[in-house]
């Protein structure tokens, strides 16, 4: 079938709330699906997807969309790749003569076809005569037939034109090969950046080679190599085996430094290792990882430039929620030498036994600070307490000094006077503001939330309020920009209208305009009746008390206002 048809018959065949559901747990609230946010980091719950519409909306982040904006966003695909990567999901052929009137689309979907054709070369050139050099390096790692086959590793010849050749007779055109970033070409020669190394494809997590990764095999300069970014590739958004360890039966992933790392570790039964693609952990890369599996165990090398980036790796994870240990290697360098040397079943003890992170940034402060001078004792202490103030909750922050001090042979009680001491004044301040705010915010927010949403959907009552809900009843100003439309346009007119706007009252508007409330088996008018009589009763209260309070109003003042509050008591509200 054709592109267009193609997209129309996905969006009849995919449910957005089935689909989301694989990358966000999603709960029915409502008329409506709820679940955390795959776009920003949160706690409670912003993210919701609208079945009846088949979109989806953030209130938080204000991200929205239908399937392909979801699938573009979270897998970073352009509209292109994402109508083809569903289409492919559900089995829909689409015509080949079609050709995209993007470019870029165009040259990143033969990027995809020309890496897999290099990655079967690079394969296949392993098991020749060319190859057995890689072999024999792959033997002396001690890496099976099967495992080789498993991550489709391979060899680059030092033919420096043997695979450019081999592409251009396969009629790639030339700009697709110089957007491939596998050569250096200039006017007089073609250098296929990896020649003389094994290779490593790099996989995203749909199973597409998207890079490779090379290690050179002599003693020349640049050890290892790595693929240049592409349009296809972005080493701080994909992860080393994540494609296979995502469906792994052990509850967490175990995150290594580099391939030979990640190949050992599954070939001993480890399919949850993976590996960043690059020297530092990524604040993408975790957000990815994180959909999978919250808990995460590092197993970095032993030395000082693996504890350091365990050190940044932490904070990192931190962010995501992640259930973060540390794993003991000692006395080996990494963990395929550990596995090679002890085994499986003492990698697993170390599994059992590998320490919390708090913990473990706490152990290593002790090694910073010569805690029998009372001065760094001091700093010692301040360092502890800022690990602990980080924590989500007082309940935690206990738990972990109660470790801590076991642990580090702390005085537990002088320890929790030291935290009270230097955290008090601020966290009084903090909770003081939070609850003036929160009970402000709860008292009007759900009355015109209400109020408005029924207005939103029942347009025919809007004529017959105005003269009795006056624009200055409400106390937001969010409610008060959007009760001034209701009316003059339409709720999809005004969901676009402010669907691209990032300030906080925009954000508010898109909340009430995607609430779907059940009234089913309530009365409109009587609701409508009770909640304006609530929300004029409770701004006139406020004010009168707002005044006797303050010096700057007059009694006439006052008196005006009281007699305001009997009169609305004593005539009800009702709607004509």
């Amino acid at each position: 079938m054709d592109f267009n048809t193609a997209i129309y018959e996905i969006k009849n065949r995919i449910n957005i709330v089935d689909f989301i559901n694989q990358y966000v747990s999603l709960k029915k609230a409502g008329s409506s699906f709820s679940g955390l946010c795959p776009f920003h980091n949160e706690k409670t719950p912003s993210f919701k997807v609208f079945e009846n519409r088949q979109t989806y909306h953030c209130f938080g982040c204000n991200e929205s969309g239908d399937i392909f904006s979801f699938i573009m966003k979270i897998e970073h695909m352009s509209f292109y790749e994402s109508v083809m990567f569903l289409a492919e999901r559900e089995g829909i052929n689409i015509d080949k003569s079609f050709s995209s009137t993007n470019n870029e689309d165009s040259i990143r979907k033969d990027l995809y076809v020309l890496y897999r054709d290099v990655a079967n070369l690079y394969y296949k050139t392993l098991f020749s005569e060319d190859g057995k050099v890689g072999i024999k390096y792959f033997e002396e790692r001690k890496l099976s037939l099967e495992v080789i086959k498993k991550f489709g590793l391979g060899y680059s010849p030092t033919n420096n034109k043997l695979i450019y050749n081999y592409l251009k007779s396969k009629d790639y055109s030339k700009d697709v090969l110089d957007k491939s970033s596998l050569f250096y070409i200039n006017e007089n020669n073609i250098y296929d950046k990896f020649n003389g190394r094994v290779i490593f494809p790099i996989v995203n997590i749909q199973n597409k080679v998207i890079a490779f990764g090379g290690r050179r095999l002599d003693n020349g300069e640049n050890k290892y190599i790595n693929s240049s970014q592409t349009l296809i590739y972005n080493k701080s958004r994909n992860v080393f085996a994540l494609n296979i360890a995502k469906n792994s039966k052990f509850d967490f992933f175990i995150l290594c430094e580099g391939y030979m790392d990640v190949i050992t570790m599954h070939q001993a039964g480890f399919d949850n290792a993976i590996a960043s693609l690059g020297t530092a952990l990524t604040d993408e890369q975790a957000k990815l990882i994180s959909r999978y599996k919250k808990k995460i165990i590092f197993s970095y090398d032993s030395d000082t430039a693996g504890i350091n980036a365990i050190k940044r790796g932490i904070p990192i994870l931190d962010k995501y929620d992640f259930n973060i240990k540390i794993i003991n290697l000692s006395p080996a360098k990494d963990p395929d030498e550990f596995i090679k040397n002890f085994g499986k079943e003492k990698f697993l003890e170390r599994i059992k036994n590998s320490k919390d992170s708090i913990l473990f940034l706490v152990s290593l402060l002790k090694k910073d600070y010569n805690i029998d001078d009372p001065k760094e004792y001091e700093y010692y202490i301040k360092e502890i307490i800022k690990l602990v103030n980080n924590l989500p909750n007082d309940l935690v922050k206990l738990n972990y000094i109660k470790l801590i001090a076991e642990q580090e042979n702390l005085d537990f009680n002088n320890l929790i006077s030291s935290i009270k001491n230097n955290t008090k004044n601020n966290y009084e301040k903090f909770d003081i503001e939070k609850k003036d705010k929160e009970i402000k915010r709860d008292a009007y927010s759900k009355i015109e939330n209400i109020i408005l949403s029924i207005l939103i959907d029942n347009p025919n009552v809007i004529k017959n309020i105005k003269n009795i809900l006056d624009i200055e009843d409400f106390n937001f100003e969010y409610s008060k920009t959007l009760y001034n439309l209701l009316g003059e346009k339409t709720k999809d007119e005004l969901i676009e209208e402010f669907r691209n706007n990032t300030d906080d009252n925009s954000k508010e508007i898109l909340n009430i305009l995607f609430t779907e409330l059940d009234f089913t088996n309530i009365d409109i008018i009587e609701t409508l009746e009770s909640k304006i009589y609530s929300l004029k009763l409770k701004k006139l209260t406020d004010t009168l008390n707002q005044y006797k309070n303050s010096n700057n109003h007059t009694i006439e003042e006052i008196m005006d206002l009281n007699n305001k509050i009997i009169n609305l008591k004593k005539n009800k509200i009702k709607i004509q």
